[in-house]
């Protein structure tokens, strides 16, 4: 009875609306813990001892386990997508992207650009997964790519000041410095400060006759 009360809930919650559930266990231990107390009337005090101590010893390695897993980024969402049935069920393109995030810290790059390009293929019109498959193309070399990228996110969200900043790190690593400087001033409007800041600098020595 308990499992069929709890059954439309766990299939509402888990099942159609998001497939990586930290707490997915958590909606049955109440009626667990019940359950382990009924059970618990038909043995001895000495018993129900030995009993606990037992449940320590076999749940203490999977808790371990479950505890290295969930201290790296990298290794919860890597876990989760190599979960996966397939790559269209609702929520895969958030596990790529997350997974490429934790790739970037790693300076991963081409691993975290197929991350991102396969969350793209599932959402195209994410403008977060746009701009950071452009970083990850930027940081890679591959700047024809991490251009078009900037360019996409650009078209779904063209007043993102991150972009425009990237641009400009992007077109001033490729010294076309007046077009870098341009960018830079719109991401500046937009409120960057950080842009700002870099557009009141002045230009480093040998600059201005490049």
């Amino acid at each position: 009875l308990y499992s069929w009360l709890l059954f439309m809930t766990e299939f509402v919650s888990i099942r159609v609306q998001e497939p990586f559930v930290l707490y997915r266990s958590y909606l049955w231990m109440p009626g667990f813990m019940l359950l382990a107390v009924v059970g618990a009337l038909a043995l001895t005090e000495n018993k129900i001892k030995w009993a606990l101590v037992l449940a320590v010893l076999l749940l203490l390695p999977l808790s371990w386990q479950r505890l290295w897993v969930f201290a790296d980024d990298y290794r919860l969402w890597n876990e989760a997508a190599t979960l996966l049935s397939n790559e269209r069920v609702p929520g895969a393109d958030r596990i790529y992207y997350n997974r490429g995030q934790a790739e970037m810290k790693r300076k991963q790059w081409e691993q975290a650009a197929l991350d991102f390009e396969r969350s793209a293929a599932i959402s195209p019109q994410l403008e977060p997964v746009r701009y950071s498959l452009g970083l990850a193309y930027a940081s890679a070399g591959r700047t024809d790519e991490a251009m078009r990228e900037f360019d996409v996110a650009l078209q779904l969200k063209d007043d993102d000041a991150r972009v425009y900043y990237a641009r400009a790190m992007l077109l001033s690593r490729l010294h076309r410095r007046e077009e870098a400087r341009a960018q830079l001033q719109k991401s500046c409007d937009l409120k960057n400060t950080f842009a700002c800041l870099v557009l009141a600098a002045p230009p480093p020595a040998g600059a201005a006759h490049k």
